[in-house]
């Protein structure tokens, strides 16, 4: 999910939207545990971060990217954890700060069952857990959610993305200035870790520096991540051969037999 740093629909938006603490506020509301169980029930998983499951092994020890970069034990910087008291605080400090009582935004969403699962929850969740809040929930065709997106023209979106290698294919849209840093978040820290991950040749280093900035990103907020999508399907018990793959298409049938 993007908040719009850019271009909201107003000023307030765009200083909402340019506090971290307003971003946090808004992430930390976000039940994503209960939510993939009780209201997707299909099998998908509450997001340890930006960088899905399953994209990268830590070259020494074998430890998946996206444990390696969760921050268990804090939840104001992990990015992806549930804490109504200490979202709270940061709604009643970002107001503070910026002069207001509340604030009111559209959520933009796909013309879809799934997202308006999605929708209605964030709806719900935000304006029961944060005081003064109004979220008006804009579903349009998909085709025209790219192009709001594309355009810089929301406030608050729904969106996803499906990886097609390492974990830099998730942390590269981030850096300033990438044509699919949609919210416009900028970090000069976080350009230069990415920087380095991408011209150094040491792998020990480079696999360092992209949980750094992964862990940057989810403590500023710079994107709000919400599941990892679960995809079902019925499997013939007697195929074999078939791969799941963590990016590219999935599943891979190549080298799959039926007997």
């Amino acid at each position: 999910m993007v908040t719009n740093e850019k271009a909201p629909s107003n000023d307030t938006l765009k200083r909402a939207f340019n506090n971290v603490d307003i971003r946090k506020a808004l992430s930390l509301s976000i039940d994503r545990k209960t939510f993939t169980q009780n209201t997707l029930a299909d099998g998908s998983q509450p997001a340890l971060g930006f960088v899905s499951r399953d994209l990268g092994q830590n070259p020494k020890t074998g430890t998946d990217f996206a444990q390696e970069a969760y921050v268990k034990n804090d939840p104001a910087n992990s990015g992806v954890s549930y804490n109504r008291k200490l979202a709270q605080q940061y709604w009643a400090k970002g107001l503070k700060e910026l002069g207001l009582n509340g604030l009111s935004f559209n959520l933009t969403v796909d013309e879809d069952d799934q997202w308006d699962q999605i929708s209605q929850y964030l709806q719900e969740a935000w304006t029961k857990n944060l005081k003064g809040l109004k979220v008006t929930v804009k579903k349009v065709p998909k085709a025209t959610r790219v192009k709001d997106l594309l355009g810089n023209d929301f406030d608050v979106i729904l969106t996803s993305w499906s990886p097609d290698y390492d974990p830099t294919t998730f942390l590269d849209m981030m850096v300033t200035g990438n044509s699919y840093n949609f919210g416009g978040w900028s970090n000069s820290e976080y350009d230069s870790l990415m920087n380095t991950v991408h011209t150094t040749a040491n792998e020990t280093e480079r696999w360092n520096d992209m949980v750094k900035a992964e862990k940057l990103l989810m403590k500023e907020q710079g994107v709000i991540p919400l599941y990892q999508n679960a995809t079902n399907y019925l499997r013939n018990t007697k195929l074999t051969g078939m791969v799941d793959n963590a990016a590219g298409g999935n599943p891979g049938w190549r080298g799959v037999d039926l007997k």
